[in-house]
């Protein structure tokens, strides 16, 4: 079946994180890039959707940090990372977010995201994609968060995903994520959530998507200082343990960085504050992928 050579570098993607020998595999797909390619590889194959709806990252802020914001109160982009943790000081927070994983041309991944909060509550949703023309995945959201008492926050989101394969067809599932957020003080914040709490499944076969528990605190050293331990384990894949420092220069300017186990990464940011728009960019690494470049603009009133 002739298809174009993006299908191979999705592929390529998608399997690097359960191959034995990923720089082996890297430089076969690399140097040989066939015309020709099974597409059925994909649906018939013993990895088959476990690829799918994998956690994503909706902001360069959660990218620069590592991924290590489970405690963090983050306003819209809180919806798919702790919906407990959807507060955010103003009232209205949006944010769009683009990138091309690994900088490769044939896909793109980028999500949109709102909500309203208020000290009681917090409201929101969103949409999120990834792929291409021939594979792609797509996630509209929503979520909310209630305040319990002024220190515990709880909160759910409701994903639709939905898979498309060229000339394969499509099917939807939906997703159900907990959240929980607690402030121990005005210096530490702890937080918690589960991914895919309903234990979702998709297509003909039943194929189970991932499992994913974080957990983890957010230490206000000083104001403008901010340190984050996460721990998170997705089903099937080794403990990540991940931390991120976030240092405010000035009221304009946040710089951002971090390290994770798993896979192994260094990450690095920052935010930019221009009144009521922020723009944040954030890089990260992969021993054997290179670099992913993420970008973000906020606003909020």
């Amino acid at each position: 079946m002739k298809t174009s050579t993006s299908l191979t570098v999705l592929i390529k993607w998608r399997t690097l994180k359960r191959c034995s020998n990923i720089t082996f595999f890297k430089q076969i797909v690399k140097r040989i890039v066939p015309k020709y390619t099974i597409l059925s590889f994909i649906i018939l194959s013993p990895v088959r959707l476990y690829g799918a709806f994998d956690d994503h990252i909706p902001s360069a802020q959660k990218a620069a940090c590592a991924s290590a914001i489970t405690a963090v109160s983050m306003g819209a982009e809180s919806m798919y990372t702790n919906p407990a943790a959807m507060f955010h000081q103003n009232s209205f927070h949006a944010v769009t977010s683009y990138t091309k994983p690994f900088n490769l041309k044939e896909i793109n991944m980028g999500t949109v995201t709102a909500c309203y909060s208020s000290e009681k509550y917090a409201f929101g949703t969103g949409i999120y994609y990834f792929g291409n023309q021939l594979y792609y995945e797509n996630q509209l959201a929503a979520g909310g968060q209630i305040s319990l008492s002024p220190a515990i926050r709880v909160g759910g989101t409701l994903r639709y995903a939905r898979l498309s394969i060229q000339q394969y067809g499509d099917s939807g599932t939906l997703i159900g994520d907990l959240g929980a957020l607690v402030h121990f003080s005005d210096h530490i914040t702890w937080g918690i959530v589960v991914k895919n709490a309903n234990s979702a499944h998709i297509g003909k076969s039943k194929e189970p998507l991932p499992h994913v528990l974080a957990t983890g605190l957010a230490f206000h050293v000083i104001e403008s200082l901010q340190l984050t331990l996460d721990i998170a384990k997705e089903s099937r894949f080794p403990l990540d343990a991940c931390s991120s420092l976030e240092y405010k220069l000035t009221r304009l300017l946040a710089l951002r960085c971090g390290v994770g186990s798993h896979p192994a990464r260094f990450t690095a940011g920052f935010g930019i504050n221009i009144s009521r728009i922020k723009i944040d960019y954030a890089f990260r690494t992969h021993n054997d992928l290179g670099f992913t470049h993420l970008f973000s603009v906020h606003f909020s009133k």
